[in-house]
C-alpha cells in the first residue's frame, strides 16, 4: 500500500525502537525519487521532522476525519469540515480567554485553514 497525506507510519530508530511519524507532505528529489516529509511531537513538545523515500515505509494506521468530528487545533476545539488537497478546513469555536485584572482576549467563530499533517498530529495518537 502506497502511503499518503496524513498517514502514520512506524520507522525504527537507532536506540529508540519503533517510533510513530505523520506523513505530512512529499518533496520532489532532483536526484531521485520523491521524499515523504515525516513530523512527529518530541517529549519535549517541540517537533521533530524528517524525509525518507516513501517506498521504504508501510501505513500502521490512516486516520479518517467526518464532517462534524470534534477536532482540536493548537489546543482550541473545533468542528471539522472537510479537507482540500493537504489542508484541512476547521469551523472554530468561540473562544475566550481572560487575563486575570488586565483584560481578556476572545476569538469568535471563525474557519481555520490547518496542515492535514499537522490536523492529525493533534488528534491520533502517535
Amino acid at each position: 500500500m502506497t502511503v499518503e497525506l496524513g498517514d502514520i507510519v512506524p520507522v525504527g530508530m537507532a536506540g529508540s525502537g519503533q517510533l510513530r511519524w505523520v506523513v505530512s507532505g512529499f518533496v520532489h528529489n532532483p536526484q531521485g525519487p520523491r521524499m515523504a516529509k515525516l513530523i512527529r511531537k518530541t517529549k519535549f513538545n517541540s517537533f521533530s521532522s524528517w524525509q525518507v523515500n516513501p517506498d521504504m515505509l508501510v501505513t500502521a494506521e490512516r486516520p479518517v476525519f467526518n464532517p462534524g468530528d470534534k477536532v482540536k487545533v493548537d489546543g482550541n476545539r473545533g468542528v471539522y469540515r472537510d479537507r482540500i488537497g493537504d489542508v484541512a478546513r476547521i469551523m472554530m469555536a468561540v473562544n475566550r480567554r481572560v487575563f486575570t485584572e488586565i483584560g481578556f482576549i476572545e476569538t469568535g467563530v471563525c474557519l481555520a485553514l490547518v496542515s492535514y499533517g499537522l490536523l492529525v498530529l493533534e488528534n491520533r495518537k502517535v
